[in-house]
């Protein structure tokens, strides 16, 4: 009897025990995962020129969303005029710029804290453009053609163009400051002028119209620092992994379009407003000359592009002839990429 008051007496034991256990365990506070937060992005202001297929890596790498994945929060603004640029740059308004290589050439000679670390592309991505009634080189003779700006790579471009036909600037042909491409197209409309210098798919466009392509720049086959990207030597030497972002996303960007044709023409399409089936043949063509043959996805400068720029502005200010294109130059962050394989694994030939 004592054995079964003892056993029972036991099992009550267990159960409170077990009771008691259910409690603590109720009070216990709820166990909760925390997942690890995503790194913050950091800024990164960057400006570029008026609306150009020569930007598509920036606009490709913003609408595939790439800067974020270098950890990169990219904020554009267009700032028409490399001067204008220039000076934002220095000021502190912007970080970086991916503009036309003259107008860093220029700041560089006239002494400008300012570094070319990528050139984007190192041809001139032109067309000669004139009005109907101009059909051959002799026809430019003691008439006028628009450019964007002095010292601009269009003015660079129709001054070789020029010179190339045998013909003296601004003694048989004037070289005229107008604008952008829609003010030297309206321009040219209006028999103020001859001609004028377009990339595509302007160029395209004009002779869509019925405008004469008088001549093709990519002919020439001279190394020309046409666009670049440059940042101040303050913000490379203190951020140099911004640029570096900067450099893989677009540089990732360019090899993606040359991937994919489909895919790159409707982001141009959209940047430049312009209508995917009734201007396709402009946007395809654009993209043929501009993106596919034209654009790095390594983005190394060209130095005898840049000597190029040189010797053009030595005319107007003697100093660039003691610049050495070297001296405007860093692609320290490109040799980085180089030796982790970056650009390899995008496809590129070491």
């Amino acid at each position: 009897m004592l054995h079964k008051v003892y056993h029972l007496s036991w099992r009550l034991f267990l159960m409170l025990l077990f009771l008691l256990g259910l409690a603590a365990c109720a009070t216990l506070p709820p166990v909760i995962t925390v997942q690890p937060a995503s790194p913050a992005l950091r800024s990164l202001k960057v400006c570029t020129s008026s609306a150009s297929p020569s930007q598509m890596n920036v606009q490709h790498a913003l609408t595939q969303n790439l800067f974020s994945r270098y950890g990169i929060d990219v904020q554009v603004v267009e700032i028409s005029g490399g001067s204008t640029a220039i000076t934002a740059l220095i000021a502190g308004n912007v970080d970086l710029c991916q503009i036309a290589g003259a107008s860093i050439v220029n700041a560089g000679v006239a002494g400008a804290e300012v570094v070319l670390v990528g050139g984007v592309i190192n041809q001139q991505p032109y067309y000669l453009v004139t009005r109907p009634e101009v059909r051959t080189s002799a026809d430019l003779q003691g008439r006028a053609l628009a450019v964007s700006g002095y010292g601009t790579s269009s003015y660079a471009a129709a001054v070789a163009v020029v010179e190339r036909f045998g013909l003296t600037p601004d003694r048989d042909v004037a070289v005229l400051s107008i604008g952008g491409q829609s003010e030297r197209m309206a321009a040219m409309a209006g028999g103020n002028v001859a001609g004028t210098v377009l990339s595509p798919p302007q160029a395209m466009l004009a002779v869509a119209e019925g405008y004469n392509l008088l001549f093709d720049f990519a002919d020439m086959e001279q190394p020309y620092q046409h666009t670049a990207i440059v940042t101040t030597r303050k913000f490379l030497k203190e951020q140099p992994e911004l640029v570096k972002a900067y450099i893989q996303a677009t540089s990732e960007a360019v090899s993606a379009m040359h991937g994919n044709r489909e895919s790159a023409i409707a982001d141009m399409a959209a940047y430049l407003q312009l209508d995917p089936t009734e201007q396709a043949e402009a946007l395809e063509l654009t993209y043929d000359l501009l993106i596919r043959r034209l654009m790095q996805v390594r983005p190394m400068p060209s130095l005898p592009g840049i000597q190029a720029l040189l010797d053009e502005l030595i005319q107007e200010n003697p100093q660039a002839a003691k610049v050495a294109p070297i001296d405007l130059v860093d692609t320290t962050i490109l040799a980085e990429l180089d030796a982790t394989g970056f650009f390899t694994d995008l496809g590129v030939n070491p």
